[in-house]
This record gives C-alpha cells, structure tokens and sequence, in this order.
C-alpha cells in the first residue's frame, strides 16, 4: 500500500498565553487551514497531559483504517 505523508499525527499543542495579569495554558488543534482552540487550562501539567492524550488517539484513528 502506500504510505500517506500528509497526515499531522500530533495536531494538538499547548501554548503559553500571558494576559497582563495571569497565565493561562490554551490547548489547540491545527486546523486544514487555521488553529482554533480547543481548551483553555490553568496549568501546564493539565494541558500537556489533555494534549498527549488527543495526539495519541489522533494517531490511533489516523492509522488504523
């Protein structure tokens, strides 16, 4: 068969957002053509877990026809 290339198999990423007063963790997704958000967080270790675990069934569904 033959191999797709194209597929982002980990669309989900975490971004600091600083609002003049306090941090906040967004969790977005990459879009075809733009990023929206998916979650917003109050600390990073959330947000990186809640995104290790989209990525990770992401890339399950993305390969497993």
């Amino acid at each position: 068969g033959e191999i797709m290339t194209d597929i982002n198999l980990a669309p989900y990423s975490v971004r600091r957002f600083f609002d003049g007063t306090e941090v906040t963790w967004i969790l977005k997704k990459d879009g075809d053509s733009f990023h929206y958000v998916h979650d917003i967080y109050e600390t990073r270790e959330d947000a990186e877990s809640e995104r290790n675990r989209l990525n990770t069934r992401h890339a399950l569904d993305s390969i497993i026809f």
